[in-house]
């Protein structure tokens, strides 16, 4: 049996929805043994705390990592599926995953230039895509798309606070904690103390319906929860960081996301595309 993390929900989305479980687990059992790992992208500014345990992480794992900043001298060619990337340190060709911690929108044309030659890879994993990313990003959609999902909202209302949450979603696990602070904001309580906390099924369905809203595999989630224990929705950040988190919880959301990027054939859940926009036709629970 696999070890769970503490503070860690198993959930059953799954975002690529490739098919049967047993041809799920024939293309796990494919992957065991197979030739050299192909390599993770990562796009993240050289001080960001939360790439760099990522990158600990992979390399723990014997994974090949080729890491740069948007404003790199890095050059790309591309063809339908054919990606080189090239820096004055290494070559990396046909990348299996890109980690986007660019934060902001896409407007430079840098930026947009890199996202175009990275489609020659329709197999590519991002996590998280900057177009879902953006769209996720938008404060006055969040709220509507949250209702929609079946969260409470937090906005517009007068409600009596018991404590607050915040609930890191990796893929097909969430990773929550109850904070207990003395203060109206705990962002600014250094004394806020953790502790983690079972998530209520519904609440567990309402965020996967948004993460698959939005084409997310990673994102962190505000929530207040008042004395009746409703969980009311605060916000949610498709790029928030987690390195603080992990280091006063212990809770082990690098080695997720690193799970995610590598495609450990454990607990591999073919994360193969981003699900996109959630169809309010579907009919879906």
């Amino acid at each position: 049996m696999r070890h769970r993390p503490a503070g860690a929900v198993e959930c059953t989305y799954d975002p690529g929805h490739q098919g049967e479980k047993a041809g799920r687990e024939g293309r796990r059992q494919a992957g065991r043994g197979a030739g050299p790992a192909m390599t993770v992208l990562i796009l993240a500014d050289r001080d960001d705390a939360t790439a760099d345990l990522v990158v600990r992480r992979l390399t723990a794992r014997h994974r090949k990592v080729h890491r740069f900043a948007l404003d790199d001298d890095v050059t790309l060619s591309a063809t339908p599926g054919q990606l080189v990337v090239k820096d004055a340190h290494r070559t990396t060709a046909n990348p299996r995953s890109v980690y986007w911690r660019c934060a902001g929108p896409v407007e430079s044309a840098r930026a947009r230039e890199l996202i175009g030659s990275l489609r020659a890879l329709p197999d590519l994993v991002w996590v998280n895509h900057p177009d879902s990313t953006e769209r996720a990003c938008r404060a006055e959609e969040q709220s509507e798309a949250a209702a929609e999902c079946g969260l409470a909202l937090a906005g517009g209302k007068r409600i009596r606070k018991k404590y607050d949450l915040r609930v890191t979603a990796v893929g097909g696990r969430l990773f929550p904690c109850r904070i207990v602070s003395a203060l109206p904001d705990w962002r600014r309580d250094p004394d806020a103390v953790f502790q983690p906390v079972a998530v209520p099924r519904a609440v567990v369905r309402a965020v996967y319906r948004l993460m698959e809203w939005y084409g997310l595999y990673y994102a962190v989630l505000d929530f207040t929860v008042c004395p009746e224990g409703t969980w009311h929705f605060v916000g949610c950040d498709p790029n928030g960081p987690f390195c603080w988190l992990e280091r006063r919880t212990g809770l082990s959301i690098s080695s997720a996301i690193a799970t995610l990027l590598a495609e450990e054939p454990d607990i591999q859940r073919d994360l193969k595309s981003p699900v996109g926009e959630h169809r309010r036709s579907s009919g879906q629970d």
